[in-house]
């Protein structure tokens, strides 16, 4: 069980405004899951909200050291964890489905191989499990693209992997078969993650600037004026490798991005902080869980976009504190026995 000065020490190291920034990101995620129609506010939300988890993801990425139990402890605390959600999770809702929707043997075991393939393999309760191979896969590739001693020889390989990985329709029309794990969507992940990790020194510095939250807003609100009107028409759908313009997916999203950042640095100083801190620090449930809550409301009713974002957000936050104090209790009750 983690020490109580452990607690304290994790606490204080969270970033506010970066869990709110994360928070609604998440939201921006459910809801486009949600919305029923394909206009203007659903397309600009996807410009940004994925690409936003990467960037955020690379903050605190840190190069990793030449010996032995620098990779040890890499492999131990960042992949080996990620594995376990993956599968563990994507075991758990599959085997649920089983037991609600009752689907037959053979289309529940197509299930699980299609969970070992993931990426575009994955729909439904599971579609957003791409998120986590594809964080996997770019988070491997930017800790060796790390080790290069030179920024500009890392953002120039970055910059040349994303235009490589944006140059093509995508992998199933140029190959023949869609990429296992969406492999080639960390080509721009990476890049992502390597602007977050690298800017991040900056952004800690420019967040709290009020002139530079409101340029970004009004280049964010031009940009999807221009969306609205026809004057550009631009899609950014990571997953699918829908990408209308290279240049485009690699400027915008910073722009949005920018925008969220600051908006959250301020929104700290809210009454909303204490709901979207919280949002912010489980947003991996959120991901994972809500479409799976979908599939079941679906089912039960015809409910709205807004009642399904609500409880896409509610119900897994409700499912993740049952689980911790169901761990405490049964932490508590191992306790007294040992004692």
């Amino acid at each position: 069980m983690m020490h109580s000065n452990q607690k304290t020490t994790q606490t204080t190291q969270r970033i506010q405004w970066i869990d709110i920034a994360k928070a609604l990101g998440i939201m921006a995620v459910v809801i486009g899951h949600s919305y029923p129609v394909k206009d203007t506010f659903y397309q600009t939300i996807y410009w940004w909200h994925m690409p936003l988890f990467f960037i955020v993801g690379g903050f605190f990425v840190k190069p990793l050291g030449h010996d032995w139990p620098d990779l040890k402890q890499f492999g131990k605390h960042r992949i080996w964890p990620l594995l376990k959600i993956y599968f563990g999770s994507g075991l758990l809702i599959i085997g649920l489905n089983f037991l609600i929707e009752k689907p037959n043997v053979v289309y529940t075991l197509d299930y699980f191989g299609r969970l070992l393939y993931g990426g575009t393999e994955l729909n439904g309760y599971t579609s957003v499990f791409w998120f986590l191979t594809v964080y996997l896969i770019a988070l491997l590739l930017l800790q060796l693209i790390l080790y290069l001693p030179s920024r500009l020889g890392q953002f120039s390989l970055v910059f040349s992997l994303f235009l490589l990985g944006t140059s093509y329709s995508n992998a199933e029309a140029t190959l023949g078969f869609p990429m296992p794990w969406n492999a080639d969507v960390a080509l721009m992940a990476c890049f992502y993650m390597w602007m977050g990790q690298f800017g991040f020194q900056f952004i800690k510095r420019w967040v709290a600037s009020k002139g530079l939250l409101v340029g970004a807003l009004i280049g964010a609100s031009t940009l999807v004026l221009l969306q609205k009107y026809n004057i550009i028409n631009q899609l950014l759908y990571m997953k699918s490798h829908h990408i209308t313009n290279s240049w485009f997916a690699m400027i915008v999203p910073f722009i949005f991005a920018t925008a969220i950042l600051g908006l959250a640095y301020w929104l700290q100083f809210t009454p909303l902080r204490g709901v979207l801190t919280t949002i912010g620090q489980h947003t991996l449930p959120i991901m994972l869980g809500h479409k799976a809550l979908f599939s079941i409301l679906d089912k039960s009713d015809d409910p709205t976009w807004l009642v399904l974002s609500v409880g896409g957000i509610i119900v897994p936050l409700m499912a993740m504190q049952v689980a911790h104090l169901v761990k405490s209790y049964y932490q508590g009750v191992a306790q007294r026995l040992y004692w």
